[in-house]
Parts: C-alpha cells; structure tokens; sequence
C-alpha cells in the first residue's frame, strides 16, 4: 500500500498523547492533568500562609513549599505542549510530504526531497491507533506517525491488520 502524507501539529500532538498514555500513565496523568492539582495546591498553600500567619505559628516553609509545588505542576504542561510545537516546527521531516509504502517487511518512508529510509517491522516496539492517527513508537516517543486523513478505509482495514500482526499492542 501506497500513500502520501502530510502531518499536521494536531496530529503529531495526538500521537504523542496517545503512546505517552500506553508507556507512562503517571506521566500523562502529571501533563493533562497536573494544572489542575497544581491550583489546588498553590490554594492550600495560600491558605496554610494566610492561617499560619494568624496563629501562634510563624513558619511559612510548609506553605511556601506546597504552592511552589502547585506552581510547577501549572507550568510543566504548558511548557510541554511549547515543547512539543517547537519540536514540530524544527523537525522538517515531519512537516513535509512524505510518500510511505507499507509491506509485509516493514515500512518506506520516501520524502519527496530527501534520501528514502526503510525500517522493518521489528524495529517498532508499539502501536497505538487514535482517532485521527495511528502511532508507532520505537521508544518512549512516537517514531512514526500515519495520518488517518491520507488513508481510505479500505487501507485504514489493511493497516491494522499488518499492525496487529507484526507489531505487539498494549
């Protein structure tokens, strides 16, 4: 199967989302969800500051620990997604078209103006199928993402068959 493919910011961030969710749930959890205990946080820390200073106790470090806490759980996931958008945008290769033809051997990726790379499909440690990607991940990070909008539903059938086949699932 032959197609050309185009990935979008959206996608690449969805990609990752997904193979981050399958290899470390406590990690994913931290970066969509850590703002929101991070403002629980700096509120308690706020309140044991504003309760401290009026009781006969005078020390802050508790407080001032729980909110630089909150703090950070605030900031890391806007920084990620920062992160991973100037990743996009310095990864030429992922913005450009590709041509990608999948075998029973393995994967070709085919820039339209760079060199060619094959890699066999013991090279992949997972795939993870999203609702508009399908994620292949050599790592910890998604190596190679396939955008369901380049794909008909017949090859889309065809893909997770060889997927399912030659690459373990979590």
């Amino acid at each position: 199967m032959k197609f050309i493919q185009t990935i979008s910011l959206k996608e690449f961030r969805e990609a990752d989302r997904i193979v981050m969710r399958k290899n470390s749930f406590a990690f994913y959890f931290i970066l969509y969800f850590g703002w929101a205990m991070g403002l629980l946080l700096m509120a308690l820390g706020w309140w044991f500051r504003d309760a401290l200073a009026t009781g006969r106790y005078r020390s802050h470090r508790t407080s001032d620990h729980l909110f630089i806490i909150g703090i950070g759980l605030v900031i890391i996931p806007f920084y990620y997604r920062t992160f991973s958008k100037i990743l996009y945008e310095k990864a030429r290769r992922i913005r450009q078209q590709t041509e990608l033809e999948i075998t029973d051997r393995g994967l070709k990726i085919c820039p339209l103006h760079d060199d060619a790379s094959s890699l066999s499909w013991d090279n992949f440690r997972l795939s993870v199928e999203g609702p508009n990607v399908f994620a292949l991940a050599q790592g910890r990070k998604p190596s190679r993402v396939i955008s369901k909008r380049a794909l008909t539903p017949d090859q889309q059938s065809e893909l997770r068959t060889l997927l399912a086949t030659h690459i373990p699932r979590k």
